[in-house]
């Protein structure tokens, strides 16, 4: 997952090991955790056939966050960084980090981990088509838009679970299962099994396409970047359409029927919303004659007084709420200031 943090947490240099110091770290944590755990599920993602170093050592591993420090703590008598899900430590000044996980998202985690950022690259065919893959496998990305019928009303109303199978996840992205199984020997050949994809479409790698969160996170990924890099200079003089994700739903629907029924369970979700947004917006207290910290306050004010506060909108008309909104003011402000303690 990186190996900056032995510079910025432990305070120690940034170190790359061989290929075979690898193969025994790997091994001899492996050994410690099943001398305590034997029964847990324990492995690492795998390499590049022609990585031959490694700036950090990923574990997955099906055990709880109070287990997994046990054994650190015992074992290589320090305590790890905790974030997230990874516990990181030092050993042999070299960065592990220990991914501990539910049992039933162990193999999912572990092959999204595999061959670095190739989950990475094929999550982008997945999203540019409404999906969302993880290392809890496919999801169904379900927006507003889909109940209001307005094609920018993008907020998320929640995230429909697929499958886990990644069988079933790479051929829906249109990738070779068997060049999957049997490993990678270099990224130029992850590279050449991402645009092999009929779903490929440079458009969905590059930065402008990505929201915050992912552009932040994928330009500090150096195997993404590099991908970037080559489709930038193969592709640069194409006109790449970008098809609205919209295009993609009845194929979705028809290789996993299941989603449909998941999406009308969100219908009284949406509409509840619905509801709310039309009876609590801006034209409601535009009326008050306060900005800033002011109208802030009020309206954290008014929320307290007709609380539960959604329930308050949703059984009362428009009209209700608008003068329960004047009321309130006129009682705010003819209440004397609180005295100073």
């Amino acid at each position: 997952m990186g190996g900056k943090l032995l510079t910025s947490v432990f305070n120690l240099p940034e170190r790359r090991i061989s290929r075979e110091e690898y193969e025994q770290l790997r091994l001899d944590v492996i050994y410690h955790f099943k001398c305590v755990f034997p029964y847990c599920r324990i492995d690492t993602p795998k390499l590049l056939n022609d990585k031959d170093s490694a700036g950090d050592l990923d574990i997955i591993v099906n055990l709880q966050s109070a287990q997994v420090e046990s054994v650190i703590k015992e074992t290589w008598k320090i305590k790890p960084h905790h974030n997230g899900n990874v516990l990181s430590l030092p050993i042999n000044s070299f960065q592990v980090d220990i991914i501990y996980v539910d049992n039933k998202y162990f193999q999912s985690t572990l092959n999204f981990f595999n061959y670095g950022d190739c989950s990475n690259l094929m999550g982008r065919i997945a999203n540019f088509q409404g999906l969302n893959f993880g290392t809890q496998g496919l999801f169904f990305k379900l927006l507003r838009s889909y109940f209001s019928g307005q094609h920018g009303d993008v907020n998320p109303l929640g995230k429909i679970y697929i499958t886990d199978s990644i069988y079933d996840i790479l051929t829906f992205l249109g990738l070779d299962y068997s060049k999957w199984i049997s490993g990678f020997d270099s990224e130029d050949n992850v590279f050449e099994f991402i645009e092999s994809s009929p779903y490929f479409n440079p458009r969905a790698f590059f930065f402008d396409e990505l929201n915050h969160e992912n552009r932040s996170r994928n330009k500090n990924r150096p195997m993404y970047c590099r991908f970037v890099d080559r489709i930038a200079e193969k592709y640069k003089d194409q006109i790449i359409p970008r098809l609205s994700k919209q295009y993609w739903f009845p194929r979705v629907i028809k290789k996993w029927p299941h989603v449909l029924d998941k999406i009308e369970e969100y219908r009284p979700q949406y509409e509840r919303q619905y509801i709310i947004s039309k009876k609590w917006n801006g034209d409601i207290i535009k009326e008050i004659p306060l900005t800033g910290k002011d109208l802030g306050k009020f309206i954290i004010s008014f929320k307290k007084k007709h609380e539960p506060f959604l329930d308050f909108i949703i059984e009362n008309s428009i009209d209700n709420i608008r003068e329960s909104v004047k009321v309130h003011f006129s009682v705010m402000k003819v209440q004397p200031p609180t005295p100073l303690l």
